[in-house]
């Protein structure tokens, strides 16, 4: 059994989007790549379907990054036979859209569970202290008990909550013990997003990998580069007010 399972989700993700390149690797082998850094993972595997357009995406991945496939049609299905097959104690979910996921930030939510046993989900909050949504952040995953993903799995009905289970798990922070940590640089959610949606967002990150390159990817550098660049955090914040719109607007 491991103790923490690195997986990289590519539900919702396609593979024109994960073949694009930033420098000289695919979106996805930046994703893949970096996960891999994280000292504290015992293992790492690109949790996917089995449609045509997912088999499209295993093109993209590295001949030594494990590969589950699962038929199932939502995200909270998907980790229950992946936890089957591979059994871990706790997983760190990273969406396969965030290129510049920062290993050292995945390494602390590891270090933190295994200090604090008692918690079930554990993750980043902003400058205003509310939880910040890694899938739109683009900077770190989120560490969440295996036991917790299984009892969800077999509780949730609602496809909204089978897709999204961690949305449902915050909106009942009452019922499980969430822990947030504080960024040593504390960030404005609604001026940062490090994910890749719309074109907007492409021209974002290939702006912030020419400016720093391969090497100054890690957060902190990211961060300090935005702040200095007021015009690309209004584009950010405007893009985050986008799909917050989007999603409001679509059925479940």
């Amino acid at each position: 059994m491991f103790t923490t399972l690195g997986v990289v989700s590519t539900l919702g993700a396609h593979h024109r989007k994960l073949a694009r390149r930033i420098g000289d690797m695919p979106v996805l082998h930046w994703v893949l790549r970096r996960l891999s850094e994280a000292q504290q993972l015992d293992g790492l595997v690109l949790l996917t379907g089995k449609d045509a357009q997912s088999e499209s995406i295993l093109g993209l991945v590295p001949p030594d990054v494990a590969v589950y496939p699962s038929a199932r049609p939502d995200l909270l299905g998907r980790l229950d036979a992946l936890l089957a097959h591979m059994p871990s104690q706790a997983v760190v979910l990273v969406p396969a859209d965030t290129p510049f996921v920062d290993p050292a930030l995945v390494d602390r939510l590891v270090t933190e569970a295994a200090e604090h046993p008692e918690c079930d989900y554990i993750c980043y909050a902003g400058a205003d202290g509310r939880p910040l949504d890694p899938e739109t952040v683009g900077l770190f995953g989120q560490w969440v008990r295996a036991e917790v993903l299984r009892r969800l799995h077999q509780r949730l009905t609602a496809s909204e909550d089978r897709q999204h289970p961690i949305r449902y798990l915050l909106s009942h922070s009452g019922v499980y013990v969430l822990r947030l940590l504080t960024l040593p640089r504390p960030v404005r959610a609604q001026e940062l997003r490090l994910r890749m949606q719309w074109a907007e967002d492409w021209e974002h990150l290939q702006a912030i990998y020419e400016a720093l390159g391969p090497d100054q990817l890690d957060w902190a550098h990211i961060v300090q580069l935005l702040e200095d660049q007021p015009e690309i955090r209004r584009q950010m914040a405007q893009l985050n007010r986008k799909e917050a719109v989007s999603s409001a607007a679509s059925p479940e």
